[in-house]
């Protein structure tokens, strides 16, 4: 398969300007699927991280307010 680490992409057949050859890697299917699995689980990690800072806020901004005298 052809992995791109910077680009996070893998794929059998990947069409590029020869410029950007070098992002792209030749690599065994069973690893390149591993590394792929690998970068899915690590944005859903973050996806739920991002998630909970924003409903945290969410709450702060919608918690009432102590009166003030």
């Amino acid at each position: 398969m052809v992995v791109s680490r910077e680009r996070r992409s893998v794929g059998y057949l990947v069409r590029c300007p020869k410029q950007y050859a070098h992002l792209y890697e030749l690599m065994d299917e069973a690893e390149a699927l591993a590394l792929e699995a690998q970068w899915k689980a690590e944005d859903e990690e973050r996806y739920r991280k991002e998630e909970e800072e924003y409903r945290k806020a969410r709450e702060r901004e919608e918690a009432p307010s102590a009166p003030t005298n």
